[in-house]
């Protein structure tokens, strides 16, 4: 992987490059068609070498697109800027070409520029060194103008609490990808308890068996308070049947989404449990869950 690093460096100052001249020059699709070749080949490649380093990779893209768009949102809204190329959609949403340089920056975090994870002093300080310069560069370009004296400053503080907050997301998706592929924990028997009597859920265990199993699963299947004692008293059958439950190998309770993700992780859909797992999404699917969870025993 050392050698995709400097691949990686390479194709990101390509892909600025015709990102930025070509939003100078008023070119409103090619940025984009290169950006999704270059994206996407390098996504690709991730894949077939490291599932792993894949999944943190695109999730962290999400994160890095998302926020940064939001970030190029406030900068016009503030009037810190405008650019040569205007989104076809409103004004107020940054050009394509623009959007383009936050897919293409988010695949360095874990390559060509993976040192910035080591310390959150160097995300501050080069989020700011790193906006200033690039901003000056497409100002000397063409690409951006600055609507204030003080619009470049503003901006290099933006960018240094961006780049600072990303790297943070990225250390939590480390770990996550780490504890969820690691092959000593899928090892521990994972027990869950199922409402078999929803057919929703009898599919969806029907399903999980037939994959591949990456760890170990004992599937239950409860009619009674009685069956349930067979395994825990530490919650009620009726619990159970309205939540799906849990237990891990050291005899801790899990409910709801936490339950998916241990389970997921073990019958090879690693990448999902990741994805469950991951600030935001967690909280989302969590959220989801509790009112699907509500509407099937109202159907049931």
């Amino acid at each position: 992987m050392k050698k995709f690093n400097y691949v990686n460096a390479f194709i990101y100052t390509i892909g600025w490059i015709i990102c930025v001249f070509g939003g100078s020059y008023g070119f409103k699709t090619l940025p984009i068609v290169i950006t999704f070749f270059l994206v996407g080949g390098q996504l690709l490649y991730l894949r077939s070498q490291e599932e792993k380093v894949f999944i943190q990779d695109l999730i962290l893209l999400f994160y890095a697109a998302f926020f940064g768009f939001l970030m190029e949102v406030t900068f016009l809204k503030m009037s810190f800027v405008s650019y040569a190329t205007e989104n076809r959609l409103s004004s107020m949403f940054p050009p394509g070409w623009l959007f383009c340089l936050y897919f293409l920056f988010a695949l360095t975090f874990n390559h060509s520029l993976q040192f910035l994870n080591k310390r959150y002093i160097f995300p501050l300080i080069g989020g700011f060194a790193g906006g200033f310069l690039s901003y000056y560069a497409g100002f000397r370009i063409g690409a951006v103008w600055f609507l204030s004296k003080y619009s470049l400053i503003y901006i290099s503080f933006f960018w240094a609490f961006y780049l600072t907050f990303i790297i943070f997301l990225n250390e939590k998706l480390r770990l996550i990808t780490s504890k969820v592929y690691d092959a000593a924990s899928l090892e521990k028997p994972l027990k869950v308890f199922f409402d078999m009597k929803c057919p929703i859920c009898a599919k969806e265990v029907s399903q999980l068996k037939k994959r591949k199993q990456t760890g170990k699963v004992e599937y239950l299947s409860l009619d009674s308070e009685k069956d349930l004692l067979k395994y825990t008293d530490k919650f009620s059958y009726q619990s159970a049947m309205k939540k799906i439950h849990g237990i891990d190998f050291d005899g801790n309770i899990l409910k709801g989404v936490d339950v998916f993700i241990q389970l997921y992780s073990r019958v090879d859909l690693q990448w999902l449990a990741v994805l469950l797992k991951a600030p935001g999404f967690n909280q989302v699917f969590t959220l989801g869950y509790l009112i699907w969870a509500k509407i099937r025993l109202l159907n049931r």
